[in-house]
């Protein structure tokens, strides 16, 4: 994402946002609209500094010979070939093969390698060898506890919150589009130190993977598939939907945590609009289906996934995101207020295609809930 502000104006179809400065939802930007109305674009993860509350810029910041990247409560610097990532529960290092060589307000060189701010961490595309691109990982504390899965690795502070993710978005072209999923895999030193390998998919040679330090998220999600029936990917940032052949068929269970929006609950609602990043230059088409019952996007998988009920909305692809209209999911009809409902499975039209998108958990392509309210 190149700025919350420019997703917005995507959004908005380039109109200016009139920006509600009475908001204090960190999820949220708030906006005026003409006819009397507001519109809330809740992002699924904060895009608000914690300390100060100001919007995040998206950039980093020279100190000298070194730069810093503030996200919504982590501060990332970058000096030579380390990458040091803190917050008030600790301390993280990503020791890359390259030091640094050439910085700018939205990219940092090192080597083969480019890193590029996200909400709370880095993203980084790099040119992989026959063995795969390898980085080193050391922590200030000892994680007992990891999930891990070939697309995702989490060091976690207790069962179900993470303090670190380190999510694998997949194999690249040389425009940064998707192709694939790739490979994660995890050599553990000791209870503070990692070396983790990110193998694309061949013949390609570009990988591209997020890592930040944990922030809650206004949706769970988790994808599930058939190639691995009994894998969980609650922290993972990307799904292949559809059917790719490292992952069989693939959908993604989502469920919005209306919590964090207290404020809309009681208001009367005149749209629902979920926004999901396509990461993939080109993808089938997706559809909404409401799930028959709650699902647990810790312990969901292929093989214990929840039933599907009716469909809710098919996809229309926008500007780069594909797009679902919610409203009949989640407002009543009568009283135009919300109401709660046990989850959305998005899933390929044509499942025999995929679309790469980003997912709730990603701190680089945030999945953005639109809500049109009076």
């Amino acid at each position: 994402m190149y700025s919350v502000l420019n997703e917005i104006l995507l959004l908005r179809k380039n109109k200016p946002p009139r920006i509600d400065s009475r908001n204090s939802n960190r999820y949220c930007l708030v906006t005026a609209e003409e006819d009397g109305s507001r519109t809330a674009y809740c992002f699924s993860t904060p895009i608000y500094e914690k300390a100060t509350g100001k919007l995040l810029d998206f950039c980093f910041h020279r100190q000298g010979k070194d730069a810093v990247l503030v996200g919504s409560h982590a501060r990332i610097g970058i000096a030579g070939n380390t990458v040091t990532m803190a917050d008030e529960y600790g301390i993280c290092r990503l020791r890359l093969p390259v030091c640094a060589s050439a910085f700018s307000a939205r990219k940092i060189t090192c080597g083969t390698a480019e890193l590029c701010p996200t909400a709370n961490g880095i993203a980084v595309t790099a040119q992989a060898s026959d063995e795969g691109f390898s980085f080193e990982l050391e922590t200030d504390k000892r994680f007992l506890q990891i999930r891990d899965n070939t697309k995702c690795l989490a060091l976690m502070q207790d069962k179900f919150t993470p303090y670190v993710s380190i999510s694998c978005i997949g194999t690249v072209d040389g425009r940064g589009c998707v192709t694939a999923p790739a490979a994660l895999s995890l050599r553990k030193t000791d209870d503070a130190h990692f070396v983790l390998t990110l193998s694309p998919a061949r013949p390609a040679r570009r990988v591209m993977f997020e890592v930040n330090l944990y922030e809650p998220k206004l949706m769970q999600d988790t994808t599930v598939e058939s190639q691995h029936p009994t894998e969980n990917n609650a922290f993972g940032g990307q799904a292949f939907i559809g059917r790719t052949p490292q992952c069989g068929e693939q959908w993604l269970y989502l469920r919005i945590d209306d919590q964090k929006i207290p404020e809309l609950t009681e208001r009367r609602i005149l749209r629902v609009m979920l926004h999901l990043r396509q990461t993939s230059a080109v993808g089938t088409r997706l559809t909404a289906v409401r799930t028959a019952q709650r699902f647990c996007s810790f312990g969901s998988n292929w093989n214990n996934k929840m039933p599907e009920a009716e469909t809710v909305s098919r996809a229309r692809a926008e500007d780069g995101y594909q797009v679902f209209d919610l409203t009949p999911l989640l407002v009543d009809a009568r009283t135009r207020r919300t109401v709660r409902v046990p989850g959305v499975i998005i899933k390929a039209t044509d499942p025999a295609g995929f679309a790469a998108v980003a997912t709730a958990d990603s701190y680089l392509w945030p999945a953005v809930l639109e809500v049109g309210y009076l």
